[in-house]
């Protein structure tokens, strides 16, 4: 996929009129998951789409560098609250040492989600919100640009 079929498909999701119905949501939640693994592709992150391991899901995977990192996908109406990262928080810590999480929320995240994040734990999730995103989509090697920073 094009970088510019990937704008198209990202200002397609970002209509909220085009998701009208609490159905149009979830499908329009799954459609941004191939869109984040189409972006990956495209930047050469070897994703993986997301997978059911027993009593969890994971939204994808990809690799940088030498690290292995989760992705948690979501484009909900309001913030995302800290018990969500924390989540998030215990499915990567799960995982072999070293793995690192990418939460990426279209709406942004509570005020106390990244001080609850930050404060006395190890970290190991990176948040992106749409903001990073826009970037993400509309940049030549976006992704990785904005991962990179935040590292």
């Amino acid at each position: 996929m094009t970088r510019q079929k990937l704008i198209t498909e990202f200002e397609k999701l970002s209509d909220d009129n085009n998701f009208p119905e609490a159905k149009d949501k979830r499908k329009r939640g799954r459609d941004f998951e191939k869109l984040i693994n189409n972006l990956l592709t495209l930047e050469g992150l070897e994703p993986r789409t997301g997978f059911r391991p027993k009593g969890e899901e994971i939204d994808g995977s990809f690799f940088f560098g030498h690290s292995v990192f989760l992705i948690e996908a979501k484009w909900h109406k309001s913030q995302m609250p800290a018990s969500s990262i924390y989540q998030f928080k215990g499915k990567v810590d799960g995982k072999l040492v070293g793995t690192i999480g990418v939460y990426l929320s279209m709406s942004g995240f509570s005020s106390e989600a990244v001080d609850a994040l930050t404060f006395g734990k190890s970290i190991n999730i990176i948040l992106f919100d749409k903001d990073d995103f826009k970037t993400c989509i509309y940049e030549d090697n976006g992704f990785t640009q904005v991962l990179s920073r935040k590292l």
